[in-house]
């Protein structure tokens, strides 16, 4: 009673699966430590999350203390049939007064549930969010001493149990206040609030307990807004995902097991805006040559597949952000590529819906993958393959053998690392994605991606 939460962090949440109408289910006993006495002001408190929907309803919570003589009294939280959460009093088997929420609350999202009885036990209420939802009075049921506090389960011996998740379970001996209700909900969701990618990625990492010296992250270019309970909402995978595709960024486990964040800018920064390896077919060899690929491995791709000539970027409960190139729509057809849940402001999605506007909009003649035999070229090739990491740039070139047109030369990032090793032989392939041509922003002090478009002219 009191204390402010039985998990004080996040990614301690408990999971229950009860998802039956007959038989026994799980449940956290608490016995009569939390227990209520008399018509006495309290407050029950949790983050709750379901997706669970059946025609009986479901229970999350309650207290009970069972008279042979006169039946059951307690408390108990209930998600109805309809969706909604019902917070009721009960007296020898009899429900009293009672309460619920507005809206359905069985939508997979993490909610913040906080339900009051104050005033000498005369009135009830419940908010969802931070946001009263309903609240009721009459007469005070008085709770006798002794009784059990569960959740997940009904207290009172009805099914079925549920199929959810509860995190920041708290009970207070006060009928907490609406300024209180909403300062604990803004301080729940304040320590994901406004963040950077790199910094949501931290604390997303740092709530599994994942080791510091085993994460390597950018701090990030865009604000994260929306999603603040993403960490009792998804996995963490998922969770590092969405942050990641939020910034444009790219998300991987490297060769030391790390978890590794670059963000949009990255790419376009030392070292990795330089090619750290040449393969070409010129047959120079070594240090500043053109190390060999197996001419047949090479694949280049020239079509219209991956044209996207429109992209509607949503950002978390906002509207979508919509960018169009009509040139390209006159020429290949509209292709809309869409994007949502993506946790930014409008502004930010804006500015991607562009970004992969520019970057689709128009065929791209690209190398998909190549590969080669690293005892071809020791000196060079044994680093590259054992040493590169993801997101390398490498520069490959393919010559026509007629001689007739010029050498194709693309730099390519590379997005996958495959080794194939037999008795006699060693072949590495790496799965390649092309750079893209400019970025749409600046980064000051870098000689390359500082310039105004070539012009010269230094940020």
């Amino acid at each position: 009673m009191g204390r402010p939460s039985l998990w004080t962090r996040r990614g301690t949440a408990v999971s229950f699966n009860n998802n039956n109408l007959t038989g026994p289910a799980s449940a956290i006993d608490f016995g009569a430590q939390l227990n209520i006495a008399g018509t006495g002001d309290f407050t029950v408190e949790m983050w709750l999350q379901t997706s669970q929907q059946n025609k009986f309803g479901f229970y999350w919570a309650g207290q009970l203390f069972n008279d042979p003589a006169t039946g059951r009294t307690g408390w108990r939280l209930a998600t109805l049939s309809t969706g909604v959460l019902e917070f009721s009093m009960w007296s020898a088997n009899t429900q009293g007064l009672t309460t619920s929420t507005a809206r359905a609350v069985s939508d997979g999202q993490p909610h913040h549930l906080v339900c009051t009885r104050s005033t000498t036990g005369t009135a009830l209420a419940i908010y969802l969010d931070g946001v009263l939802q309903g609240s009721s009075s009459g007469a005070a049921v008085s709770f006798l001493t002794g009784a059990d506090t569960q959740i997940g389960v009904d207290p009172f011996g009805g099914v079925p149990a549920l199929t959810g998740v509860i995190d920041e379970f708290a009970m207070y001996n006060v009928a907490l206040s609406q300024t209180q209700i909403t300062n604990h909900y803004n301080a729940a969701r304040a320590p994901l609030s406004g963040q950077t990618t790199g910094a949501r990625l931290t604390s997303i990492l740092s709530a599994i307990g994942w080791p510091t010296t085993l994460q390597v992250l950018d701090t990030g270019q865009v604000t994260v807004q929306g999603g603040t309970n993403d960490l009792i909402a998804n996995s963490a995978l998922a969770n590092c995902q969405v942050t990641a595709d939020t910034e444009l960024g790219e998300l991987f486990v490297d060769a030391a097991g790390r978890v590794t964040f670059f963000d949009q800018t990255r790419k376009y920064r030392v070292p990795l805006n330089t090619a750290a390896v040449i393969l070409g077919d010129s047959g120079t060899t070594g240090p500043g040559g053109e190390s060999p690929y197996l001419l047949d491995s090479i694949d280049i791709a020239f079509d219209d597949l991956d044209i996207y000539n429109e992209a509607a970027v949503t950002p978390t409960a906002q509207g979508a952000q919509v960018v169009s190139d009509s040139a390209s729509q006159t020429s290949y057809g509209k292709r809309t590529l869409s994007k949502a849940g993506i946790h930014q402001n409008a502004g930010d999605a804006k500015t991607q819906a562009q970004v992969l506007v520019d970057k689709f909009k128009t065929p791209l003649q690209r190398i998909r993958q190549i590969s080669f035999t690293p005892m071809s070229d020791p000196e060079v090739l044994f680093p590259a393959a054992l040493g590169f990491e993801l997101l390398t740039r490498v520069t490959v070139k393919r010559r026509p053998k007629d001689g007739a047109a010029s050498t194709f030369t693309q730099d390519s990032l590379i997005e996958g690392i495959e080794h194939v090793i037999v008795p006699g032989g060693w072949t590495t392939t790496w799965r390649l994605s092309p750079t893209d041509a400019s970025p749409l922003f600046f980064i000051l002090d870098d000689p390359v991606a500082g310039l105004l478009h070539g012009t010269g002219v230094l940020v």
